[in-house]
């Protein structure tokens, strides 16, 4: 049996204002969590502030810019739980001796994004904590 009860606990999304981001902030937020749910676009942003009616904190960062990771994994502190889940920029579902350079160049830049959560986050991340 799992135990659902994040009470308590610090959870940061990458990539939270939006699509499986958001409705993971949600969730870990009603089970008890303290969510920090972090995006790119202000449009996403703007409706994350209002899906999360004041019950978690939302901020922006870029997968990018490790200052703003930073700025975030220090606001929660020990983190418990940190999920990368941005996604962002342009999808190529194609063989890769199609792909354009700048298709291949833009998915090597998301993976670079994913490490760089990781690098930066870890620091911070409990000595239980998980990293998905």
């Amino acid at each position: 049996m799992t135990d659902n009860n994040l009470s308590g606990k610090n959870v940061v999304i990458i990539g939270g204002t939006a699509g499986i981001g958001l409705a993971t902030a949600v969730a870990a937020s009603e089970l008890g969590a303290n969510v920090w749910a972090a995006g790119r676009t202000e449009a996403h942003i703007e409706k994350a502030r209002a899906v999360s009616n004041g019950k978690f904190e939302v901020r922006q960062a870029d997968t990018h810019n490790a200052e703003e990771l930073e700025a975030i994994f220090k606001e929660a502190g020990t983190i418990d739980h940190l999920v990368s889940a941005a996604i962002g920029g342009e999808r190529t579902i194609k063989p890769f001796i199609e792909q354009t350079e700048e298709q291949f160049k833009a998915a090597y830049g998301k993976l670079w994004g994913y490490a760089k959560v990781v690098r930066v986050g870890v620091p911070y991340v409990a000595q239980n904590g998980s990293v998905t």
